[in-house]
């Protein structure tokens, strides 16, 4: 039975300003954290396309390199993830591969 909480709806949009105070939060509690990570469309769009996925989760993970990560999963209806599908990793994390300078990272 599908669970009602999770819909491909689910998720929304935040104002920059609030976008901003966030990502402020999260470096000031974490100044040596990683910021971000980039996964192109290639990978998330093989994801979404699987038979019954309805969305995205990321888990927050740590690497063989001791390197923090973050593995992408579809997920059903059923708000279960999808593990016998694919499974992402290998983003590009910032720094290194950041955006230009802009309000969300520095």
């Amino acid at each position: 039975m599908p669970n009602p909480n999770i819909t491909p709806n689910t998720g929304g949009q935040i104002s920059l300003p609030s976008a901003i105070q966030w990502t402020t939060n999260f470096r000031n509690q974490n100044p040596t954290a990683v910021k971000a990570h980039f996964f192109g469309n290639v990978i998330i769009n093989e994801i979404l396309n699987q038979p019954g996925c309805i969305g995205l989760r990321l888990y927050n993970a740590i690497d063989d390199n001791n390197q923090p990560q973050i593995l992408l999963v579809g997920v059903d209806n059923n708000n279960n993830d999808m593990t016998n599908g694919i499974i992402a990793d290998m983003s590009q994390p910032c720094p290194t591969q950041c955006s230009g300078n802009n309000v969300l990272w520095m």
